[in-house]
């Protein structure tokens, strides 16, 4: 039992804490797959829909784990392989599998961001990232353009050359595009930083927290799986 609060204090952020709690709570226990109803149901300026989104999101992002480098043995690692909503009236069932998609999509896509995060950024090169931006725009239909070198120094782009030159991995700058059902309307742009390593210079950072310095690439990460998300929900 997962308790919400007061009821005019209730919202999708809580739900979505509460259900990520209980999933957890949930593999702690070994049990490998559970079903629960909808939570919080008749709230108002909630939809059914809206609920199952936040649910699915917490759950997803609350058993996330990341034990590619633990030495531990696999198979003492739990893990939650199915879950179930459960909903008794079937006119909600359509609207509810919206939400379930959305939630879905949206939470696996901030994983991924996170798996990218907490990977090792003499894994997480910047030519690994521009592969794996082309291979996402072959899977989901995007126009994928990588700048090399010489294109950026064409473009006079002298800061971010000069950054690169702290490294022996050759820089890269990738361009994603997305394009929706009315091409009329005016771009939106997202920009991320992704500097795959911020050594900050020769003896210009101290040493205190420089193994955290990988995650500066988490702009540019968060930014692709964004842009992941929008085309699988076809905004």
């Amino acid at each position: 039992m997962v308790g919400l609060g007061k009821r005019k204090d209730c919202s999708l952020e809580k739900i979505r804490q509460a259900t990520s709690k209980a999933a957890q709570q949930v593999r702690d226990l070994g049990v490998g797959s559970f079903c629960t109803p909808l939570i919080a149901r008749g709230l108002r300026g909630i939809s059914p829909a809206e609920i199952a989104q936040a649910m699915v999101e917490g759950i997803i992002l609350g058993l996330y784990q990341f034990n590619v480098y633990k030495t531990e043995p696999r198979d003492s690692t739990r893990s939650v392989q199915e879950f179930t909503l459960l909903e008794e009236e079937s006119r909600h069932l359509k609207e509810i599998q919206k939400g379930i998609h959305r939630g879905q999509i949206l939470a696996e896509a901030t994983n991924l961001a996170r798996d990218l995060g907490n990977y090792p950024s003499n894994y997480v090169t910047p030519t690994r990232l521009a592969e794996m931006a082309q291979a996402m725009a072959g899977e989901l239909g995007l126009e994928c353009e990588v700048l090399e070198k010489p294109q950026m120094e064409a473009l006079g782009m002298g800061a971010f050359l000069g950054v690169a030159r702290g490294s022996q991995e050759p820089a890269k700058f990738i361009i994603l595009k997305y394009q929706g059902k009315n091409s009329a309307t005016r771009p939106i742009a997202l920009v991320g930083k992704t500097i795959t390593f911020d050594s900050g210079g020769n003896s210009i950072k101290p040493s205190e927290k420089m193994e955290q310095m990988k995650y500066d690439m988490m702009g540019g990460a968060t930014v692709m799986c964004a842009i992941k998300s929008v085309a699988q929900l076809r905004l």
